[in-house]
């Protein structure tokens, strides 16, 4: 086990402001926390999962505290890539590319090369001429495709880089989320990114009149969404209903209840989903001229 764990789990520890003392009991002694926590011994993972209870902490927020408070590099270029893709800064993502490429110079490892593929995308999706190769996009298909599961990388993987599929490859991906060949990987955080990921892939087959697909989608959402929590999920889930009721019939009554969702979006102040659901509009009417 990685020694800096203990010295991490010591400063988290400490920012919950829980003692060291009887922490550890009846799993180990007070001495193998300090050696643990110093970087000085390891511990199995039973007891490194015990240590997290007893400080109410899960495995999931421990690994994101791990990664930020050791600076590890691909994680802060990772972190940074949404909120500069939000803020729609095409320079800092290209800096982040920058320095992603160089890593690469020293790591050709698999998955700094599919990162580099999803700052490529969000460019992409910004309007910036970004070339990609054939091959970078063969190896992040087969790759998905080649996972029986999805964890939370897979399905945010395939949602960064939607945009590039081909639709028979967004059929083959996304049912991979509706009919996953084993059931052992879950978590609510797992399920509103698949639900997301599948919001965005109707978004695509409205458009594209994939009807049946679209369907397919919102019966799985439909029991899918967490009600009461999930309002984004469920608020999109409602409009992408809308929208493909209009285009599947133009009429006015289909147009006035898309057009209803925008205000209600406005009026709560949601105004990037205000914006995404009067731009995935202007497709559906620019695809029709």
């Amino acid at each position: 086990m990685d020694a800096t764990l203990g010295e991490i789990f010591k400063k988290i520890r400490l920012s919950k402001n829980i003692g060291s003392k009887g922490l550890a009991e009846p799993y180990f002694s007070y001495p193998q926390l300090m050696k643990f926590e110093s970087g000085s011994s390891s511990i199995s993972y039973d007891k490194f999962i015990y240590l997290l209870r007893a400080i109410n902490l899960t495995a999931e927020e421990f690994e994101y505290s791990y990664y930020k408070l050791r600076k590890d590099t691909e994680f802060k270029i990772a972190s940074e890539v949404l909120p500069a893709y939000l803020g729609k800064n095409r320079l800092k993502l290209k800096y982040l590319l920058e320095k992603l490429e160089k890593l690469l110079k020293n790591n050709r490892e698999q998955r700094l090369r599919l990162e580099c593929l999803r700052i490529k995308s969000a460019l992409q999706r910004l309007g910036e001429p970004v070339h990609i190769q054939k091959k970078e996009m063969s190896e992040l298909f087969y790759y998905l495709d080649s996972v029986y599961e999805w964890s939370r990388y897979e399905v945010y993987l395939f949602d960064n880089c939607i945009g590039l599929f081909t639709l028979p490859q967004l059929r083959i991906l996304y049912s991979k989320i509706l009919y996953p060949r084993s059931d052992n990987i879950s978590s609510i955080r797992l399920q509103s990114e698949k639900n997301i990921a599948l919001l965005n892939t109707v978004s695509i087959l409205i458009v594209n009149k994939y009807f049946g697909a679209s369907h397919e989608i919102f019966t799985y959402l439909e029991s899918h969404i967490a009600p009461g929590r999930a309002m984004t999920e469920r608020s999109l889930f409602v409009f992408y209903k809308k929208l493909l009721a209009y285009q599947q019939e133009r009429s006015e009554e289909n147009y006035r209840a898309v057009q209803s969702c925008i205000s209600s979006f406005e009026n709560f102040e949601c105004y990037y989903l205000a914006e995404r659901a009067r731009n995935d509009l202007k497709k559906i009417e620019d695809y029709r001229i």
